[in-house]
Order: structure tokens, then sequence, then C-alpha cells
């Protein structure tokens, strides 16, 4: 009797920490997800960022300045 009744214990504490460890990977899941959206948005950032920093160089140096710093003369 006592050897059934570790079975059904061992069968519970089993089952416990496939939900535990499934839940783990649901978390580690959207994590992973989070930090992809997170990259997108910084990489669209920095684009915005290049995009300003170029709009006020062409401002600053014109056009032909700014073709020339591209250049490099």
């Amino acid at each position: 009797m006592e050897t059934e009744e570790v079975m059904v214990k061992l069968r519970y504490d089993v089952k416990d920490h496939e939900k535990r460890i499934s839940y783990v990977e649901q978390r580690i899941n959207m994590l992973h997800k989070d930090l992809g959206d997170l990259k997108a948005v910084l990489v669209n950032i920095k684009w915005w960022l290049v995009g300003i920093g170029t709009f006020y160089m062409v401002q600053e140096v014109g056009v032909v300045g700014f073709i020339k710093k591209i250049v490099g003369l």
C-alpha cells in the first residue's frame, strides 16, 4: 500500500513540474517576442534619428555640401 501511495504522489509531483515547466516555456516565448518587438522599435528609432540628422545636415551645408561630405571631398 505504501508503494502505491508513493507512486501516486510521484505522479502528482511530475504533473506539477510539467505544469511549471510549461509555464516557464510560455514566459520565455513571450519575453522572446517582446525582445523582438523592442528590437524593431529601436531600429525604427535609429532610422528616424539618421533621417533627422541627414535633414539637418542638408539644411546646414546645402545639398551640394551634403553630397561632398558623403563622397568625402
